[in-house]
């Protein structure tokens, strides 16, 4: 991370070959590319390399500026299942709104 940019570089072997139906990469590939569009307009490089054997994305992001700082009020909705708080043998409390089911 560079000031308030972030970069990453991500390579991963792949089969050769295209898929089925003659699409040349999965659909995840689109999906980051369309999220990307979504979340980060303008503010976003996203950058392809396919060779036979590889797959090399290069993405870097301009991140927002932070906001002021303020103290967190909200609470989990599911105190029981948040990291830590867990025990052994213990029930799992119903989301609100939700009965348990009975046998």
């Amino acid at each position: 991370m560079q000031g308030r940019c972030f970069s990453c570089v991500i390579a991963n072997t792949k089969s050769p070959g295209t898929l089925p139906g003659g699409v040349p990469h999965g659909i995840g590939l689109l999906n980051v590319q369309q999220r990307l569009r979504l979340l980060y307009p303008q503010q976003h490089r996203f950058e392809i390399d396919a060779r036979d054997d590889t797959f090399t994305v290069h993405l870097t992001l301009k991140l927002p500026e932070p906001g002021p700082a303020r103290p967190s009020r909200a609470r989990h909705p599911f105190p029981a299942l948040t990291a830590g708080s867990r025990r052994s043998g213990a029930a799992r409390p119903s989301p609100p709104g939700l009965t348990p089911r009975r046998a």
